[in-house]
């Protein structure tokens, strides 16, 4: 069988719900009555337990409720070519895996033509993003934090994932509620590509090339390399060779003809200076001759 990210997804939760029980590996499989070598196939994605498998594992490991029934939504078409989560539980275990593998890969390739990435994101901007799409304002909090904590693993962790991020002129104009706190955000990406993993990138929104307008993530995590669609209700992951294929295809233009890391940083400046000046009117008139 091709390792699928769903069978990772599937095997990381095993995981989990064993150190959740302080059990070894070894102490696990004597358990469930495996051999400790194909427990550990299982829980890196390697091998599949089937449903009923899977099924005992957990009742030995007393997991139960909503936990229960969200790992084993991960057994249902784990061999199949593309990951969409069609219920509320599915999708909840399928953003649990995402931050398992961005918080283990190697590379992350971020399109974004529309909107400011959420890994670099201050936190007003995803407070912004995430009311604007209905979600309420005790959840926000939830949300910010989430994405703070994922910021700092992507430059606190011992082995940084390279991150290219390349940016559409469009999201990179937005406003987020005010001039200030566009500023913030356009300072923020500048500081974020002072980082020596982080690179971002301008996508030019006129000229010779059609600019994409979906967003997507390309990663290379736990041994796989898996591109991530945002769709409606759910983002869709393809993992196949095959499938990949347009995705590369398409980043590989973007490396072409996107703005080279210097001249992007350079219009996020422009634009920053720009809503500085609606921020402080006197900040024009006081900068020297030479800045002006």
């Amino acid at each position: 069988m091709t390792k699928t990210p769903k069978a990772v997804a599937l095997g990381n939760a095993l995981r989990v719900a064993r150190k959740d029980r302080r059990y070894s590996l070894r102490e696990c499989a004597h358990k469930v009555g495996c051999d400790i070598s194909v427990l550990s196939r299982w829980e890196t994605g390697d091998r599949v337990p089937a449903p009923e498998v899977v099924g005992h594992i957990l009742g030995a490991l007393a997991v139960r409720g909503p936990v229960l029934k969200g790992i084993m939504s991960l057994t249902r078409d784990i061999e199949a070519p593309f990951w969409v989560a069609g219920t509320p539980v599915e999708r909840e275990r399928q953003l649990v895996a995402y931050g398992e593998f961005e918080r283990d890969a190697e590379e992350i390739t971020l399109v974004s033509p529309l909107t400011i990435p959420e890994l670099l994101r201050t936190p007003d901007t995803t407070a912004a993003v995430v009311r604007s799409q209905g979600v309420a304002e005790d959840g926000i909090a939830d949300q910010v934090a989430s994405i703070v904590a994922r910021q700092q693993n992507l430059v606190g962790a011992d082995r940084p994932a390279k991150v290219t991020a390349f940016i559409g002129a469009t999201a990179l104009r937005q406003t987020f509620g005010s001039p200030r706190a566009a500023l913030a955000q356009l300072g923020h990406l500048i500081a974020m590509a002072a980082h020596p993993t982080i690179v971002v990138r301008a996508i030019r929104d006129s000229g010779d090339t059609c600019p994409p307008t979906q967003t997507s993530t390309l990663l290379h995590s736990r041994d796989l390399h898996t591109a991530i669609t945002d769709c409606h209700p759910s983002p869709v992951w393809a993992h196949l060779p095959d499938h990949l294929r347009p995705q590369k295809r398409a980043i590989a233009r973007l490396f072409e003809h996107a703005l080279p890391p210097d001249e992007s940083l350079g219009f996020i400046s422009n634009l920053a200076h720009r809503h500085r000046d609606r921020t402080d009117p006197d900040f024009h008139d006081a900068r020297a001759p030479g800045d002006r």
